[in-house]
């Protein structure tokens, strides 16, 4: 992370005093878009408890149906992060398409995204 040298004659955003003030109106938007955090990251848990749990029961012929749900939960973790990391959120859409329809994992790979469980649980 690059090193902030902060000026008092400067009133850039990178700059003290300016520095300060811009820090602590993040300060106060993150507190305030705590709820949206809570949402996103409950969401994505969700998903992957879920996922796991599939994963551990499920037979040589998957199960359409639990598939379809899981696809549905992984596009509401998706939308959920959109606005915290769009590039994740992407990566997990592609994990919900996925299990509605498998060619989406290599489409998601061939664009460089990760949707395996371990990818989303780092």
């Amino acid at each position: 992370m690059p090193q902030t040298n902060f000026k008092l004659a400067d009133n850039s955003p990178d700059h003290f005093p300016a520095a300060l003030v811009h820090w602590a109106n993040n300060l106060q938007a993150s507190e305030h878009d705590q709820n949206l955090f809570d949402v996103a990251f409950t969401a994505v848990d969700d998903a992957l408890v879920k996922t796991a749990a599939y994963l551990s029961v499920r037979e040589e012929v998957p199960n359409k149906e639990k598939e379809l749900e899981l696809s549905i939960l992984w596009m509401q973790a998706s939308r959920a992060i959109s606005p915290i990391d769009p590039y994740f959120a992407d990566s997990l859409a592609y994990k919900g398409l996925g299990w509605a329809n498998p060619y989406y994992w290599s489409v998601a790979e061939g664009l460089g995204y990760k949707t395996e469980i371990t990818d989303v649980q780092t």
